[in-house]
C-alpha cells in the first residue's frame, strides 16, 4: 500500500512542477505565491493541492474533462 501513496505522490509533485509554466490558471496562482514571499516547495505543494481539488471535482461532476480545463 505504501508503493501506490508513494508513486501517486511522485506523479502530483511531478505535475505540479510542470503544470506551473503551462496552464495561465497555474501560472497567475504561482506568480501571486510567489508575490507573497512562499518557497518554491510550498508553491508546488500549494499547485498540487489545486489540482487534487480539480481531479476530485472532475470525477464527482462526471463531466467531459477536457470541457472542465477549458473554462478554468
Amino acid at each position: 500500500m505504501q508503493n501506490r501513496s508513494c508513486s501517486t505522490q511522485k506523479s502530483l509533485i511531478y505535475a505540479g512542477t510542470g503544470i506551473d509554466s503551462v496552464h495561465p490558471v497555474m501560472i497567475a496562482f504561482y506568480n501571486r505565491l510567489k508575490e507573497k514571499g512562499k518557497n518554491g516547495k510550498v508553491i508546488v505543494c500549494a499547485i498540487m493541492r489545486k489540482l487534487v481539488h480539480i481531479i476530485f471535482g472532475i470525477l464527482k461532476s462526471g463531466k467531459n474533462m477536457i470541457q472542465i480545463i477549458k473554462q478554468l
